[in-house]
């Protein structure tokens, strides 16, 4: 795992960037709707960068040659999470070892 990752003691399952990037441009839409919608939209930002931080964890850093590498990055398709209590869709990355088998990224079992 690089080193710009680290796992959260007691969820060990969790793969978790150093920090989170949450840009209010992102939010603006939500604003008009309430709270409860900035906080699933601030909740969609952050799943995206757990699912984004993993994939960089278990294939490497996008567009870097690393002779070693075990699975690459292989684009996204429509998925979904639980976000409080309201299942929403997302697009997830897919990752498959050199021989074409699908790697799940155990973010996005832990978010379903």
């Amino acid at each position: 795992m690089g080193s710009g990752y680290q796992k959260k003691q007691g969820f060990e399952e969790w793969v978790l960037p150093r920090e989170f990037s949450l840009e209010v441009a992102e939010l603006t839409g939500a604003l008009r709707e309430g709270l409860t919608a900035v906080g699933l939209k601030a909740a969609m930002v952050i799943a995206q960068q757990m699912l984004a931080a993993e994939v960089d964890a278990i294939a490497g850093a996008k567009g870097k040659h690393q002779v070693e590498r075990r699975v690459t990055r292989h684009g996204h398709q429509g998925g979904q999470v639980v976000l409080a209590g309201r299942k929403v869709k997302l697009q997830r990355p897919q990752v498959r070892t050199q021989d074409g088998k699908e790697v799940e990224p155990r973010n996005y079992r832990v978010l379903q």
